[in-house]
């Protein structure tokens, strides 16, 4: 079983089984991660994938998660995290440098990734605030605090969105 917490408007496959915080389309089971326990037994799943919902998951609650998916992986299953990475945000904003396709002023696109995404949905705006902040140390770090080996990097996220420059992507195995 191969499971994406928080997928997108799509699923990254038919083989996939989706969880999220909030009903769509592309759902299949309700549960808030880093709150509610995974609706998985104990080591029945041979993938976990979350692009860029990690940093939505309250910081003092981010290990507790990651030992949360650990317990429903299979030994030798992988976990395969995307988030927004610090590191890149504050050197851009120290040299002054904006993503392409912002304006402004450096801490406005700093603000912006830091502490929320924001879209509409019909009439209304949808904030989607960010908790938890990482670089790839700290990241790794948790990873292994929670039980994970082999922790490696990711280039770029499987789904559509890329996330630029400021994408962080680690992955790790249940040994």
């Amino acid at each position: 079983m191969r499971v994406e917490i928080g997928p997108g408007p799509e699923k990254l496959g038919p083989d996939w089984t989706t969880v999220s915080a909030a009903p769509s389309p592309s759902v299949d089971l309700l549960c808030e991660w880093g709150m509610d326990p995974l609706p998985f037994e104990d080591g029945t799943v041979d993938e976990v994938y979350a692009c860029h919902v990690i940093e939505h998951v309250p910081w003092l609650l981010t290990e507790a998660a990651l030992v949360e998916v650990w317990r429903i992986l299979k030994v030798g299953g992988l976990i395969e995290l995307h988030t927004i990475c610090f590191e890149t945000l504050a050197r851009d904003y120290h040299h002054g440098d904006l993503e392409p396709g912002r304006q402004g002023h450096p801490m406005r696109n700093l603000s912006y990734r830091l502490f929320s995404y924001s879209h509409r949905v019909g009439d209304r705006a949808c904030l989607q605030w960010h908790h938890a902040l990482f670089d790839s140390r700290y990241l790794t770090e948790l990873l292994r605090g929670a039980g994970f080996k082999d922790c490696g990097s990711v280039k770029e996220p499987r789904g559509p969105e890329k996330h630029g420059r400021y994408n962080l992507g680690v992955k790790a195995v249940k040994a």
